[in-house]
This record gives C-alpha cells, structure tokens and sequence, in this order.
C-alpha cells in the first residue's frame, strides 16, 4: 500500500510538472516571405534593450546575407520606451529556407520572451 502511494504521489507530480512546463512555454509565431534572388527585404522588430532582452538571430549564410542590422529609439524618449530592431537582408541563393529569432535576455537564454520564424522563399 505504501508503494502504491508513493508510485501514486510520483505520477501525480509528474503529470502537475508537465502541466506547468506547458503552460509557460513560449508560443512561435511563423511567418512567410516570398523574396526573388538577389532582392533586399525588412524584418523590423520591436525591442527594448533596456530590459536586457535582445533579439538573437540564426540563419543560413548560403541563401541570405544580413545587409544591416540597426535599432531605432522609441521617438517618445521615454526611459524604457521599445524601440525598433531593423534587420535587411539579401537573398544569395534560390530555395527555402528560414530565419529563427529568439527574443531573450543574454543571461536567461532558456526562457525567452518571443520566437519568431521565418520561412523565406526565393525565386529567380
């Protein structure tokens, strides 16, 4: 009886933990670009480096080049105020494939506070 209420307790913990891990995960919004080859194109983001967040960026080299990557301050001048991360990038290569960024504070990359995905087409 005993086992069986441990065996009991430990499932039950289980299955709380899951419910928690899932409720706090980050949702991934997905967005389709359709690009020509060797066409420049935008991704404007809203960030706040003020809050140690920042956007972290993954893609593949042999279909884009990242062109430029700026940020723009909020015009209010608001001490932590969002502004705007601008990121243009070139189509190198014609095919599929994506942009992953993750909005994350550099000392927690395990919790980020936004995904956001790419998936980039580019024809002739």
């Amino acid at each position: 009886m005993k086992s069986f209420k441990m065996a009991s307790l430990l499932l039950f913990t289980v299955f709380a933990l899951s419910i928690v891990s899932s409720a706090t995960a980050t949702p991934t919004t997905q967005v389709n670009i359709n690009t020509h080859l060797n066409d420049k194109f935008k991704i404007n983001l809203v960030s706040n480096p003020s809050t140690a967040y920042s956007w972290i960026l993954k893609y593949n080299h042999k279909f884009l080049k990242l062109v430029s990557s700026k940020y723009t301050p909020s015009k209010t001048h608001l001490i932590g105020a969002p502004g705007v991360q601008h990121y243009i990038f070139k189509a190198i290569e014609k095919g599929n494939t994506t942009i992953n960024l993750v909005y994350v504070k550099v000392f927690d990359m395990k919790h980020p506070g936004k995904k956001i995905i790419y998936h980039v087409k580019i024809t002739k």
